[in-house]
């Protein structure tokens, strides 16, 4: 079994360091954590023990649109190509009409393959993923 925490060593010392988060698999519909507490997840890696944290089961949709999110932290945003083929939905159909609204806002900027948010909509994000998480579609 893979062990849930990356380690590396360094001129002698070992360091291991835990797993923001674990999607696995196209579609993705498990979304693993590590323990919350960087103490607990310590002692059950030295333990040998399982580091896992909260284990959320999520619909393909649900998956795909918190794909949204994660890929709009990035400064280099979201590919509309990259996302269906990872997805399986169009970003249109889960977030058009908001994307459409930040751009206007200048929120997003938007190539017509790519959307990324801008400086002020980075500023903002955490007040518009609330949109992308509903699931009644755009």
């Amino acid at each position: 079994m893979r062990q849930p925490f990356a380690s590396a060593a360094v001129k002698g010392v070992l360091r291991i360091e835990p797993f923001r988060r674990a999607m696995k698999g196209k579609d993705f519909e498990t979304r693993i954590t590590n323990h919350r507490s960087p103490v607990a997840w310590m002692n059950r890696v030295l333990a040998g023990e399982d580091a896992r944290g909260d284990m959320d089961a999520m619909t393909a949709e649900q998956a795909a649109r918190e794909r949204v999110v994660v890929g709009l932290r990035r400064r280099d945003g979201l590919d509309r190509d990259s996302f269906f083929a990872a997805s399986g939905f169009e970003l249109e159909a889960l977030a058009g009409a908001m994307i459409r609204e930040w751009v206007a806002r200048g929120f997003a900027a938007d190539d017509g393959g790519r959307i990324r948010l801008t400086r002020e909509g980075l500023l903002f994000s955490d007040s518009l993923w609330a949109g992308v998480l509903n699931e009644t579609p755009a």
